[in-house]
């Protein structure tokens, strides 16, 4: 829950600043742009507060995933051992109960990070739930009284005038037309069953003919659905403050591009016409106080004035200036999604770091090695426990040829019949390593003296071993493991490989669901092929 609230957040910034960038805008594009571009435009607002979609890389996603490692990595030490937070498995050692203490310290801090999440996110679940009931309730009521307080008009000329109206603009399955002596103004109400109502004003034919074009424009756009966007968006980000300048934005810009589009075909006459019908048409005095998502004709007269002036100063766009339009609504899309949003890292992951990792010692490659840990692994469906270079016997001390040894606990509730799991192998110098993965062993009597090759050389192996169902808490320790040609020289006892990382991929458990590793692409991409100093290795994952 706690990554909603930071998906909330981010979505309520990266919005912000499309619409902020808006804002400066305004003043350039008020007057040269189209009424119907500027009402459009904050769809694309919009839609990022709404839409947590983004490329992988984005401006939130940095951001936020930098305040959630702040909040993480707050009073943690920051020792090259500490920061890794590995913890060790095998019998503990000073400097080992030292690494586990740093452990106990990020759980903590961990800990308080939930916490203090849990109570933003408290803190704006409830309002958003509460602002959006309140306006669920006072829509149906608004509507509910609307309707039931409204008669449907069975006058023979005004329905042939409406018919012939919703011909002309192609719409085939019109609204009801009804009459209402309480509303000030023409509006149309309802999504499911859409109602166009006429006030008791009484109007000429004229002015009925550019009040049914204008509200039938509402419904043939859909602005009602535009403005249910609005008000959830306004419910999500109610302690946004440039949300409500977006929502006053958008009802403003509304009934300006609805004008625009009824005058568009008009003469000039016929525009004066249309600015003497909304004079007509308002019942000043009688302006509603609240109106949640109506679509109401009249405004107020600050409005009204910016309205008369848009209709008579309205001139048909040249096609430069809607080149211009179409070139900057693109940008400001292209915006959008580059600022991005946070996406939620999965339960299991806090750092970018792999999430089972083992490294055998450069320094005791022909031993059993020291496996380790990270912290965040114990929530992973499963732990690799321990990785060993082991060898094959035999009396014959050249015949002491290699293969991986792993054992693997099942950290999860469910049964796992399957994995995959991903290998890399360095040498002493850090150098990544090309193997020859998979081969079967050439022998002589019982002493193995080679390998044949099974697949080309690769930086990358991924190993599907599950040699039997694996239980919940269960350990798979096989008897055996993976032959590994690492270039070793039988003449001098060295090896080529020197370090081994291994993660888990993908596992499939018993009831057919599938767990794949989020963090698996960032472990390969950071260390796949690439060189990595011998200290940073041995360091970083313990020796």
């Amino acid at each position: 829950m706690n990554e909603i609230f930071l998906i909330i957040l981010s979505l309520s910034i990266s919005g912000s600043l499309i619409a902020l960038l808006l804002l400066l805008l305004r003043p350039i594009i008020k007057d040269r742009l189209s009424k119907t571009w500027q009402y459009y435009i904050f769809l694309i607002v919009i839609i990022r507060l709404l839409l947590p979609f983004g490329p992988e890389f984005s401006l939130m996603g940095m951001i936020f995933n930098q305040f959630e490692s702040h909040i993480t990595t707050t009073d943690v030490p920051t020792s090259a051992s500490d920061t890794v937070h590995f913890l060790r498995l095998p019998d503990e050692t000073p400097e080992e109960q030292t690494n586990n203490e740093s452990v106990s310290m990020v759980t903590a801090q961990e800990d308080r990070k939930e916490t203090l999440l849990g109570w933003w996110w408290i803190a704006w679940l409830v309002p958003a739930i509460l602002l959006l009931i309140r306006k669920l309730v006072r829509y149906y009521r608004q509507t509910r009284f609307i309707k039931n307080s409204s008669g449907l008009i069975d006058d023979i000329h005004l329905l042939n005038m409406y018919r012939e109206t919703c011909k002309i603009m192609g719409i085939k399955h019109a609204p009801s037309l009804a009459k209402n002596e309480r509303v000030p103004a023409p509006m149309i109400v309802g999504i499911v069953q859409p109602m166009v109502i006429l006030p008791g004003t009484s109007l000429k034919d004229t002015d009925i003919r550019l009040v049914m074009q204008h509200e039938l424009t509402h419904y043939k756009r859909l602005d009602i659905v535009y403005k249910w966007l609005v008000q959830i968006a306004l419910c999500i980000h109610w302690f946004n403050p440039v949300v409500y300048w977006v929502s006053r934005e958008i009802n403003r810009n509304c009934e300006l591009s609805c004008d625009e589009a009824v005058i568009k075909c008009l003469d000039k006459k016929s525009r004066f016409d249309y600015g003497d019908m909304l004079l007509n048409a308002i019942k000043i005095d009688k302006m509603p106080s609240h109106t949640t998502v109506s679509l109401l004709l009249s405004d107020d007269a600050k409005r009204i004035k910016e309205r008369l002036k848009a209709i008579m100063t309205y001139k048909k766009q040249s096609h430069k200036l809607v080149m211009v339009s179409v070139l900057l609504a693109v940008c400001l899309l292209f915006g959008a999604v580059c600022v991005g949003s946070y996406t939620s890292s999965a339960p299991n992951s806090v750092q970018q770091i792999p999430t089972d990792v083992v490294t055998p010692s450069a320094n005791n490659i022909t031993g059993t090695q020291t496996q380790t840990t990270p912290l965040e692994v114990a929530k992973n469906p499963a732990i690799i426990e321990e990785m060993e270079m082991r060898y094959y016997e035999d009396d014959d001390p050249d015949g002491r040829w290699p293969y991986l040894h792993w054992i693997i606990t099942n950290n999860s509730d469910k049964t796992i019949t399957d994995y995959e799991m991903a290998c890399l192998a360095y040498d002493k110098d850090g150098n990544p390593l090309e193997l020859i993965w998979q081969q079967i062993a050439l022998t002589d009597g019982n002493k193995v003296t080679g390998f044949t090759s099974q697949s080309d050389e690769s930086y990358e192996w991924i190993i599907t071993e599950a040699e039997k169902p694996l239980l919940p808490g269960e350990k798979e320790d096989l008897n055996g493991g993976w032959s590994l040609w690492d270039g070793w020289n039988q003449s001098d006892g060295s090896h080529e490989v020197a370090y081994v990382l291994a993660c888990m991929k993908q596992i499939t458990f018993d009831d057919g669901t599938v767990w794949e590793n989020p963090e698996y692409q960032n472990w390969l991409s950071t260390y796949k092929a690439q060189s990595i100093a011998p200290e940073i290795l041995h360091t970083f994952y313990g020796a």
